[in-house]
């Protein structure tokens, strides 16, 4: 329609919309995964780390084996990054969310050369649905900062069959 000169009467109009209706879903999926937020999330979890026992990972990696109730040291090693897994009582381990420092050395290093680079990670993450600017400060291996807050169910998990073990 927008390639020619030609005005467009409404029944032209209302046949290529119901042409494009069946896809529409599949267009708005497209651009979601496109997004400034999901590509900063994507840059995130595939971060490439070396940071313990001497094996490579991701974050993502990190993050899926800190979600299990034995794995201190990898919710330790994940506050070296300005990253945490809510800490809250009474709370299952895989249902915390994760929480995204504001400004810390750690996330400046992965962000490095991206367009998420000098804090712009809070604001990019901040366009996903359903994470959240907080409201108080937590400590991230320094100083207390303010934090974004992306859901548990937008965090990777071991498969149920996959060993605990792998790095």
């Amino acid at each position: 329609m927008m390639l020619s000169e030609q005005i467009v009467d409404s029944d032209s109009a209302e046949e290529q919309i119901r042409k494009l209706g069946p896809n529409l879903r599949e267009y708005l999926d497209a651009d979601a995964e496109e997004a400034n937020g999901a590509r900063c999330l994507n840059a995130l979890l595939t971060y490439p780390v070396e940071h313990w026992k001497g094996s490579k990972s991701t974050i993502g990696r990190l993050i899926e084996l800190a979600r299990r109730q034995d794995r201190k040291d990898e919710r330790d090693a994940l506050r070296t990054y300005g990253l945490s897994l809510d800490e809250k009582k009474g709370t299952a381990i895989r249902t915390r969310p994760l929480l995204v420092a504001n400004h810390h050395r750690g996330l400046e290093s992965i962000f490095k050369g991206t367009p998420w680079a000098d804090d712009a990670w809070k604001d990019a993450l901040l366009e996903i649905d359903g994470v959240e600017r907080s409201k108080n400060s937590r400590q991230f291996c320094g100083t207390k900062q303010r934090f974004v807050i992306i859901p548990a169910a937008m965090l990777p998990e071991l498969a149920a069959d996959e060993s605990d073990e792998t790095p």
